[in-house]
């Protein structure tokens, strides 16, 4: 009976741990073109890319500070990288980690843009 409720707990404990990587481990690729983006007078960088299935623009870094980590120096490059991919009409690639979708009722939009982007590629 003692190796049976040691199994059990093993077993549940490994469940645990595989579902609790499984949760934090969750990255989503958002894929297409830039359609607009704005930098307002606050510093924040928005962008609507044509996957979020909306108008809305999520938030993805300021140039006055940091933004969920995202630092004014990287948000100085990815406001060039978008504006260079939109100008020539290419696409990017978006990665966020532990989002559902790449929807803007997942994402959050404007200030209410509940994280970052992990990176952008342009191509």
């Amino acid at each position: 009976m003692l190796i049976i409720k040691q199994c059990a707990f093993l077993l549940a404990g490994c469940l645990s741990l595989v579902l609790s990587s499984t949760v934090f481990a969750n990255e989503i690729y958002c894929v297409g073109k830039i359609e607009d983006w704005d930098l307002t007078r606050h510093g924040y960088f928005y962008v609507d890319g044509d996957w979020n299935g909306s108008i809305e623009s999520q938030r993805f870094c300021s140039i006055e500070g940091s933004f969920d980590g995202i630092s004014a120096d990287i948000c100085k490059v990815w406001i060039s990288a978008v504006m260079t991919a939109q100008a020539k009409g290419g696409k990017v690639k978006v990665k966020y980690l532990d989002m559902p979708s790449c929807k803007s009722s997942d994402l959050g939009a404007w200030s209410k843009t509940i994280k970052a982007p992990e990176y952008i590629r342009s191509y």
